[in-house]
């Protein structure tokens, strides 16, 4: 990947586009990578929460997503999700 780019995983992330996650998951992309861009230290998670994407953020979190990572700023993904607005117990459930 190159220098400041945003990993694929991030972006299907960011987008709520299930179905490149699991393509990418499938292909082993790092579920706890980090992304180098603007948005430093950001895991895939980061991103779904960020954007409310719930079926993303659980799908990542099956696939190991370490749900207590912290991102540049001191944020973990529950923090990001509710700084967006968004219900971070919902988001981070792994229960339907």
């Amino acid at each position: 990947m190159l220098a400041g780019a945003t990993p694929a995983l991030h972006n299907a992330a960011l987008l709520g586009n299930m179905g490149a996650v699991d393509a990418l998951l499938q292909g082993r992309a790092d579920v706890n990578g980090t992304c180098t861009s603007r948005w430093h230290g950001m895991s895939a998670l980061h991103f779904a929460c960020m954007q409310g994407h719930a079926a993303v953020a659980r799908r990542l979190l099956d696939a190991g997503a370490d749900a207590d990572a912290l991102d540049a700023q001191g944020s973990t993904a529950a923090q990001c999700a509710m700084r967006f607005g968004h219900d971070a117990a919902a988001l981070l459930s792994t229960k339907d």
